[in-house]
């Protein structure tokens, strides 16, 4: 298993994965890569294992190593692929949130970076098969089947937002390494939801900033940071519209089977906790 991971977070998105990537990647006895998602497990398996190892050929007998690519759990495949490659005993990290947030968070984010222009109760009809794709139980269920459940830490992304240190010193426990807490910036904001003021300069900036990141490590430098925080100053706004009594009841009758079962795996009434009964 030399340079591959025994450490993996398959999803879910929109829950607090590049605090997590970005926190991990301070402690000493973690290596991840400098890329979050790789996506070998799904968009990229055909690449072979090679082109895989060679993403963690900087790591130097790190007691983790790790992949956090939140999309794997949506790919049916993905689940199988990492048992085969990285073994059953390998670690899991699985988070989720209450999914009226998150089914809006995912929306806003389309909404930033890819070309659709609709209104959230529109995005909600037309995209039913989309966002039965980000459900719960079935999704986790793959893994429950495949790995020991010892092997595989359930949290929410309400813990962490109530307690990030708590919700670190967790993974810390579980993965067996140091409480290097002085290294957590526990105020790093990352992908937080905003609104951007023209939508067509968002994308066009978008595809700009992606293309800067291949090409070099391009958040190392100054400047580039500062001129990003004057454009998220100037050019988009935390005023997100509330989402209507309408919609949220829709959501509800949309999730609330799934949150139930999920329930029984967090061993949590998921239900009370998110306010589906209110």
């Amino acid at each position: 298993m030399h340079n591959l991971p025994n450490f993996i977070l398959p999803g879910f998105s929109r829950t607090a994965t590049t605090w997590l990537h970005q926190n991990l990647s301070r402690h000493s006895q973690v290596f991840l890569p400098h890329d979050k998602e790789l996506h070998f497990f799904d968009t990229n398996f055909e690449n072979g294992i090679e082109w895989y190892k060679s993403k963690f050929k900087d790591s130097h007998n790190e007691k983790i190593i790790g992949d956090i690519t939140p999309s794997y759990i949506l790919q049916k495949s993905s689940a199988s692929r990492i048992k085969s490659i990285l073994g059953k005993e390998i670690k899991i990290v699985i988070f989720i949130r209450n999914p009226l947030e998150r089914l809006y968070s995912i929306y806003l984010k389309d909404l930033r970076a890819k070309n659709i222009n609709m209104k959230f109760e529109e995005f909600f009809t037309l995209k039913r098969d989309y966002l039965k794709m980000h459900l719960y139980y079935e999704n986790i269920i793959r893994y429950l089947e495949l790995f020991p459940v010892s092997n595989i830490h359930f949290d929410t992304y309400e813990n962490f937002k109530n307690d990030k240190k708590q919700f670190i010193l967790k993974i810390f426990k579980f993965m067996e390494i140091d409480n290097e807490i002085e290294n957590i910036n526990f105020n790093m904001k990352n992908n937080k939801t905003y609104n951007p003021k023209n939508i067509l300069l968002h994308r066009n900036l978008l595809k700009i900033n992606r293309i800067l990141k291949y090409k070099i490590n391009i958040d190392k430098i100054g400047i580039y940071t500062s001129l990003i925080n004057i454009y998220k100053k100037r050019y988009t706004n935390n005023n997100i519209p509330a989402i209507s009594s309408d919609i949220k009841k829709r959501i509800i009758d949309f999730c609330f089977e799934d949150i139930q079962k999920t329930s029984k795996i967090f061993n949590i009434d998921l239900i009370q906790e998110y306010g589906f009964n209110d």
